[in-house]
């Protein structure tokens, strides 16, 4: 069977959703500064000045989460082989993952959503949550899992949902 590897950088922080988050952080920024200078130059107390600091904060908390996403750069994939599965991704912080197929039990892989659960031998199991990736590429990765395991004889459950403790 060939190799499945899918390159995830470019998908968790592409230019668009910087800018928007950018745009974003700016129009509250420029909401507080407007708010300071209309009470402090122009002597408009109509809004007080206590006010300003939402806006500020909001912008502040975007314009660093912005910051994060840019400066960040590591390598963000998922790829499937006969021999293990290896990914690195994460919202905020991404981790790396690599599980060898030999130490898969079984795997459920519940309808309708964007998830698997594989159970290991040693008892532990381990949630792969493809949720924030668009529904094409979660598909073929579920996809690519149900073929692997059908090849080398793994039970593969199609459940509901996943229920935290089985």
């Amino acid at each position: 069977m060939e190799n499945l590897h899918f390159n995830l950088s470019e998908e968790e922080s592409s230019k668009g959703w910087k800018v928007l988050l950018g745009i974003f952080a700016g129009i509250f920024l420029l909401t507080g500064v407007y708010i300071i200078v209309n009470n402090l130059v122009f002597n408009r107390g109509n809004i007080p000045l206590t006010f300003s600091v939402v806006p500020i904060a909001i912008g502040i908390l975007v314009a660093s989460i912005t910051i994060y996403v840019a400066v960040r750069r590591k390598e963000q994939y998922f790829n499937i082989t006969d021999s293990e599965i290896e990914f690195r991704y994460g919202i905020m912080k991404a981790r790396y993952h690599k599980f060898r197929w030999e130490d898969v039990r079984e795997i459920m892989l519940p309808r309708g959503q964007k998830k698997a659960r594989l159970h290991f031998r040693d008892g532990s199991d381990f949630i792969i949550n493809l949720t924030w990736l668009d529904r094409q590429k979660a598909a073929r990765i579920r996809k690519y899992i149900l073929y692997v395991a059908r090849e080398k004889d793994f039970p593969v459950h199609k459940v509901i949902s996943l229920r935290k403790g089985k």
